[in-house]
């Protein structure tokens, strides 16, 4: 991934003095005309694009502009937000979309009315999009959207653009998020008694939400036990904080036999097991990187309590796992015995001699049994330090957080001029 997008930058370095600057380039495709008026429309937009160093713009195609306002009646507000939500922090190259994705990139969309996530060394940059690949390169953004690329690497002073099939959907907060993903529930779960959601969490920046959204947590939150260990707000709080974890962490973040810590203080332990599924305790991930307006959110199939932090029971036959870590299979069957021999016997001397043998070999056996059994324990305990979760799992910087484009400081973004919402959708028109 670094090397292609060092290639990149070198390609776009020697063409620079060739390529256009990222408005021409626009204008010069007849499907951006649309795009290309938006932008011209706010001149603190069109700075931007135009002093940004190593972005990718994803540019959606006039058909997207034209359903998108049509459907979706922005405001001026929102569509200065949606457009900057396109530029993203680094040069992603449709050579790029290979294996080691999903990743998730930094865009210039940091505008605290829109999102509550900051990256990069001075938090230049804001909420992340989703660039994956199934049949072909996809870009995902808030509700899972999906955005395609129609037209790839154009190549333009200091950066490329993508023209892409359906304009980014800005990530919303948590509840909205969640019931437009039909989480039904967890919004149930979230309306009773069992759960209470607090303001601040909606407004807590970069954090991930780990959302119970399946028959078992209702049945969970149902039991007598259940409802008896977390009969006050106290405890209620408590539970609801381990499910909330003080740092942004994507699917790839979660690291067979690592811990995480939650808002609560109390640590949920992370298995990975051998088909890729992930497990939280003993809840399983049944819906990864829903990214909202203040971080990530999680699907899991139960409720996470803090007084039964286990890791699942995985136990196969044969070569049984429990996670990745395997054990081999032990097989206690006895030889068959073997056919007595005739013999004549032996003398008193021989017997002893026999006798000594066997005494010495013995002693060797246990000595060599009683070294294996301590090397075993060492083993066995550093496993366990593994397998209980004791390391802690290590966020890594997502691509375009770690400042090395930096995108220009600008006042909040307004219109050169006030459009009614009929003259926008006639922008590009003939």
């Amino acid at each position: 991934m670094v090397l292609i997008q060092l290639f990149v930058a070198f390609v776009v370095s020697i063409t620079s003095t060739k390529a256009q600057n990222i408005i021409d380039v626009l204008s010069s495709y007849p499907s951006l005309s649309q795009v290309s008026s938006l932008i011209a429309s706010y001149p603190q937009v069109s700075e931007q694009f135009n002093n940004s160093q190593g972005f990718t713009f994803l540019a959606p195609s006039g058909d997207a502009i034209s359903t998108w306002l049509n459907t979706s009646s922005p405001s001026n507000s929102t569509i200065g937000a949606t457009l900057k939500y396109h530029l993203l922090a680094v040069t992603f190259p449709s050579a790029a979309f290979g294996p080691s994705l999903p990743v998730f990139v930094a865009t210039a969309l940091n505008d605290t009315a829109y999102t509550n996530v900051t990256s990069g060394s001075w938090g230049q940059y804001g909420q992340y999009v989703e660039v994956n690949k199934d049949t072909r390169p996809v870009f995902i953004s808030g509700n899972k959207s999906e955005s395609h690329i129609e037209i790839p690497d154009i190549v333009c002073t200091n950066g490329i653009v993508h023209i892409i099939d359906n304009v980014l959907e800005i990530p919303s907060d948590i509840l909205t998020e969640a019931t437009a993903a039909h989480l039904d529930v967890f919004i149930d779960l979230l309306a009773t008694d069992n759960f209470s959601i607090a303001e601040e969490v909606k407004s807590q920046p970069n954090i991930t939400i780990l959302a119970p959204n399946s028959d078992i947590a209702i049945a969970t939150s149902d039991r007598t036990d259940f409802n008896n260990a977390y009969s006050n707000s106290t405890t209620l709080n408590m539970l609801f904080n381990y499910h909330i974890i003080e740092n942004l962490i994507f699917s790839h973040h979660f690291q067979n036999g690592t811990s995480l810590t939650t808002k609560a203080g109390i640590k949920i332990l992370v298995t990975v097991d051998e088909t890729g599924d992930i497990w939280l305790n003993q809840a399983k991930v049944t819906g990864k990187d829903y990214i909202i307006a203040n971080g990530a959110m999680h699907v899991i199939d139960d409720i996470l309590q803090p007084y039964n932090i286990s890791r699942p029971s995985l136990i196969t036959t044969g070569n049984a796992t429990v996670g990745n870590i395997s054990k081999p299979s032990t097989n206690t069957a006895a030889p068959a015995n073997p056919t007595p021999s005739s013999s004549s016997g032996l003398s008193g001397g021989g017997k002893v001699g026999i006798g000594v043998g066997v005494a010495v070999a013995g002693l060797a056996i246990i000595g060599a049994i009683l070294l294996y059994y301590l090397k075993n324990q060492r083993r066995r305990r550093a496993d366990n330090d593994k397998i209980l979760g004791t390391e802690e799992v290590k966020i890594t910087p997502e691509l375009g957080d770690n400042g090395l484009h930096e995108f220009p400081q600008l006042d909040p973004i307004q219109p050169s001029t006030e459009m009614e919402l009929t003259q926008r959708h006639e922008l590009g028109s003939p």
